[in-house]
């Protein structure tokens, strides 16, 4: 009657109910889409656009895309902003619903 999970889906689940608690929270960061979100945490890990293409099986081009809308959405205006916000964002979140 037990319920098992892979590692990599529970750590679906929980970056899903960070989300959510994150957006109960009013942070911008809950306008980001599941995969923008991801490709948030992987920048503020220290990951290059390359790095995140090769990581998530993408083309550079999907990754620039989503870096633009992150951008867009977080209202930054450029690459070095976003991911100096990216790193603060870990950083005052100690990572949580990161799942990189």
């Amino acid at each position: 009657g037990d319920l098992y999970l892979s590692e990599p889906v529970m750590k679906k689940i929980l970056a899903r109910m960070s989300l959510k608690r994150r957006a109960q929270n009013g942070s911008p960061v809950e306008q980001l889409s599941d995969r923008e979100f991801e490709i948030f945490c992987l920048f503020g890990s220290g990951y290059s656009v390359k790095d995140i293409s090769q990581k998530l099986n993408i083309s550079i081009y999907t990754v620039e895309t989503h870096r633009r809308t992150i951008k867009r959405k977080l209202q930054l205006h450029d690459s070095s902003t976003l991911i100096r916000h990216a790193v603060q964002w870990i950083l005052m979140n100690n990572g949580s619903g990161c799942a990189v």
